[in-house]
């Protein structure tokens, strides 16, 4: 693995504002802070090629639509291609290695829609303290690939694992997973909900200390929820 992600992303766009849009404002809130960029946009129907444009706030995008205007109620599919250089640093993005293997944390390093407020699209950079990431409710329909030796947790649901993780997460705000070489996944029931915990097994630590502390991180998880 070479520590950068690439992938196309289909995005379905209902303009529910009560005007016709004519831009579109996409956010690659990665690229604010690694080296990582939308390479190409065009509409998932028609095949029209749109032209991209930056701010000088590396995760903003536009595209003009042009004659492909979206009018109020109206819909369009845009299908963006993207790379992302995984950044070391063990943080909610970015990787973790040692001699065990190696642990991706992947949050907001994917192109998303970013949204109107008051007439305005959101352009506020990624900024490392605090929450300052926000979206649209959104379905989430995923294919990713990983050697077979690493284990997969994400938001949603995932439906199947053959040659290739899907995975499904209606009406949530954010996407993101963890990918890891050297962990264990533990999958409990409560309340009607499933829960995955992702465990890594370090050698020199012992296995009864480390499964006491997953135990405590799975319930808290359980907890919370239902609180």
């Amino acid at each position: 693995i070479d520590n950068v992600l690439e992938g196309t992303v289909k995005i379905d766009i209902v303009n529910n504002t009560k005007e016709p849009l004519g831009a579109l404002c996409f956010r690659l809130y990665s690229a604010d802070f690694a080296e990582s960029e939308i390479t190409y946009a065009e509409n998932s129907k028609t095949k029209k090629e749109y032209s991209l444009s930056t701010k000088n706030i590396p995760s903003v995008y536009y595209i003009i639509l042009g004659d492909d205007e979206i009018a109020a109620g109206g819909k369009i599919s845009v299908t963006l291609e993207f790379t992302t250089t995984v950044p070391k640093t063990n943080n909610r993005f970015g990787f973790y290695e040692d001699e065990n293997g190696k642990l991706y944390n992947l949050s907001f390093c994917f192109p998303q829609l970013s949204f109107l407020k008051d007439g305005n699209w959101f352009e506020e950079p990624y900024n490392a303290v605090g929450e300052n990431l926000i979206n649209e409710m959104s379905d989430y329909y995923v294919k990713f690939k990983a050697p077979k030796n690493f284990e997969i947790v994400s938001s949603g649901k995932i439906i199947s694992d053959t040659k290739q993780t899907i995975i499904e997460a209606k009406n949530v705000r954010e996407f993101a997973m963890t990918v890891c070489s050297f962990a264990k996944i533990k999958t409990t029931e409560s309340g009607g909900i499933t829960y995955n915990l992702m465990m890594p097994m370090y050698e020199g630590v012992k296995e009864k200390k480390l499964t006491d502390y997953y135990n405590v991180l799975l319930t808290t998880a359980i907890e919370s929820v239902e609180i």
